[in-house]
């Protein structure tokens, strides 16, 4: 804890941490599983087209990167199929200004698509994952509600097929 010790101060239990963070204008790279965060691989598909993501257990607590445990952005005809994903933590929000509100936290995602057509999710385990926490109030402020937690989190994403996905403790 820094500062004068108040009860206002924020340690760095509060905060979350990613393997990789990208941008929304940095998505268009190319990130390995051979790349691991905690010993679990980074799972992060951008522009990737007729491939099967399977048997990936996913559940040390860690988040590999700011979208989810199983990342598909720009996809298609993936398999994202037998997996076993849990842990993972939306991103905590800033504190309200002074007469402002606080940010609400981060999006928690076991699997996240965005911009992904025609994929196929089945069979997959999702467990624990949690959106992230408010922002705490600032002076005469509100604080920030808490994140969304998703087992499967899906954007601007069509004719994708989920079937016998097991999602609990969200």
């Amino acid at each position: 804890t820094g500062g004068k010790g108040g009860e206002d101060d924020i340690d760095g239990a509060d905060q979350v941490g990613f393997g990789i963070y990208l941008e929304s204008d940095s998505r268009d790279n190319i990130i390995s599983p051979s790349n691991t965060m905690n010993d679990d691989p980074i799972v992060y598909y951008y522009n990737a087209t007729n491939i099967t993501v399977s048997d990936y257990v996913l559940t040390n607590e860690s988040n590999p990167t700011n979208y989810g445990k199983i990342t598909l952005i720009n996809c298609t005809d993936i398999t994202v199929s037998n997996n076993t994903v849990a842990n993972f933590l939306g991103s905590s929000a800033e504190t309200g200004e002074s007469a402002s509100y606080a940010s609400p936290g981060g999006l928690g995602a076991g699997i996240y698509l965005v911009n992904s057509t025609s994929n196929e999710l089945t069979c997959n385990d999702i467990s624990s994952v949690h959106g992230g926490e408010g922002g705490r109030p600032g002076e005469n402020s509100v604080g920030g509600t808490g994140g969304i937690g998703a087992g499967i989190y899906l954007n601007s994403s069509l004719n994708n097929e989920l079937s016998y996905n097991n999602i609990s403790s969200i």
